[in-house]
């Protein structure tokens, strides 16, 4: 836990070619993992975020409030880890 904390600590930035939008609770769950050894978050679930019927982000998702957009090392590292996406 404590490895994966600080990967991310070094890793995620505030700039990048490619933002890769991840589920805002899933963070906090993962969050909780890593910092006061709450469950393993399981794989990544964005389904909140997209709309099923076509793939698009559904209409009025707020940054910080539903999603928070991370670089492609920080996404890589956490699918490799967890799955899902």
């Amino acid at each position: 836990q404590l490895q994966e904390k600080r990967f991310i600590q070094q890793h995620d930035t505030s700039e990048a070619a490619v933002w890769y939008l991840i589920d805002v609770k899933w963070i906090q769950v993962w969050k909780a993992f890593v910092t006061r050894g709450g469950g393993v978050p399981g794989p990544i679930d964005n389904t909140r975020l997209v709309d099923a019927a076509t793939g698009e982000p559904k209409k009025g998702l707020r940054a910080v409030d539903d999603y928070r957009g991370v670089n492609e090392e920080v996404w890589k590292f956490w699918h490799n880890m967890y799955g899902g996406g």
